[in-house]
């Protein structure tokens, strides 16, 4: 949508004259965020009216429908004073501001949350991921709908179901195959196959690492299509592919194993 030079400035005028009508005992950054607001609103009733190009008197109609300055001013701070307690941080987030808000709930600084948090990672491992998300998803929920960016529904469930088949996949590969060097070995050779002990790990660690394959990878893919600050999408959409390819690599490994096995009980039986 284009607005000319005169449309931005009745739109900037009529967000002064807000402005001044807000208590000054209200911080500047809840005021910012509440003109901010208004003005996604403002320009999105102008969507409505005109996708293209409104003109003056539809910026004019548009500002007369949101009201007088000073009633507006009350109107927006009273809907805001509801639900200032839930929100996300926006000036200080690394992630998603999770840290930082919980932080701002309990009047402490956001570097103990976050050291809080790399310590429940440490311990848990991958299931801080997911307590970190669903706090994520509590505070979001509770928020101003129209300050915090929106979810991309589609690319959430894309990347997470994504990461959750490629792992299975894997996984039901290396166990055929693994059922496949056992059908070689006896149809071929005509003996059952040996005790590999040590050589045959894959198979006794198969479902163990099947799950820290889908514990690791599906809530990184899922961070990923979350809207991160600092550019994190890509990192962590990057992290978890490197992972997935890491699982990859580890089951390839088992199944070399088993091979090499073989071959090593076939040479000390005839050494």
């Amino acid at each position: 949508m284009q607005l000319t030079q005169k449309q931005e400035s009745l739109i900037t005028r009529y967000l002064n004259e807000v402005l001044d009508q807000i208590d000054t005992t209200v911080p500047e950054s809840v005021r910012e965020r509440g003109l901010t607001r208004l003005r996604n609103r403002i320009y999105r009733e102008l969507g409505a009216v005109s996708k293209n190009s409104p003109d003056e008197a539809d910026v004019r109609a548009v500002l007369e429908r949101f009201g007088e300055p000073a009633y507006q001013a009350s109107a927006l701070f009273a809907s805001r004073a509801t639900s200032e307690e839930f929100r996300l941080s926006r000036d200080n987030r690394v992630w998603l501001g999770v840290c930082s808000g919980v932080a701002d709930q309990i009047d402490v600084p956001p570097w103990v949350v976050r050291l809080l948090a790399v310590a429940l990672g440490c311990a848990t491992g991958p299931l801080a991921l997911f307590a970190y998300l669903a706090v994520y998803l509590w505070f979001y929920l509770r928020s101003d709908p129209e300050e915090e960016p929106r979810i991309r529904k589609a690319i959430v469930l894309w990347r997470s179901i994504s990461a959750f088949v490629i792992v299975l996949i894997l996984h039901i590969a290396s166990t055929y195959a693994v059922r496949l060097i056992y059908f070689v070995h006896e149809k071929y050779l005509q003996r059952p196959m040996p005790e590999l002990s040590d050589w045959g790990w894959l198979e006794m660690r198969a479902g163990e690492l099947f799950f820290y394959a889908l514990a690791i990878c599906v809530p990184m893919a899922l961070m990923s299509a979350m809207p991160l600050s600092n550019a994190w999408e890509y990192t962590l959409k990057r992290l978890s592919q490197a992972f997935l390819a890491l699982y990859a690599i580890i089951l390839s490994f088992g199944l070399a194993s088993i091979i090499v096995g073989l071959i090593m009980n076939f040479i000390h039986e005839y050494t």
